[in-house]
C-alpha cells in the first residue's frame, strides 16, 4: 500500500498532517485485514532519516510484513544519519 502518495517536500505541518494521515489509513486496512494477513508499506522515498525512524515507531504496532523505501537514499549520505550497512 503506498498511503504516502503526495507527500509534501517541505512544511513541517503539512508533512505531519499527511504522514498522521497516511499511518491513520494504513491502520485502518490493518483493522480490516485482521493480524495474520501481510501487509508491505511502500513510502516512496518520501521521509528523511528521522522522519523515517518516526514513521517506523509509529507502524511498529501495526505488526507490517514489510516497508520499502521509507527514506530517501540521498539521507544517509549526511553525517547526521547512520551509514546503512
Amino acid at each position: 500500500m503506498a498511503s504516502f502518495d503526495g507527500m509534501p517536500k517541505t512544511g513541517a505541518a503539512e508533512i505531519e498532517a499527511h504522514t498522521k494521515l497516511g499511518v491513520d489509513c494504513i491502520k485502518a486496512v490493518r483493522e480490516v485485514l485482521g493480524p495474520d494477513r501481510d501487509l508491505l508499506v511502500d513510502a516512496h522515498s518520501n521521509f528523511d532519516y528521522n522522519r523515517g525512524l518516526d514513521l517506523f515507531k509509529r507502524l511498529e504496532p501495526l505488526h507490517l510484513s514489510g516497508s520499502k523505501r521509507s527514506a530517501a537514499r540521498s539521507t544517509f549520505g549526511r553525517s547526521s544519519a547512520p551509514k546503512p550497512p
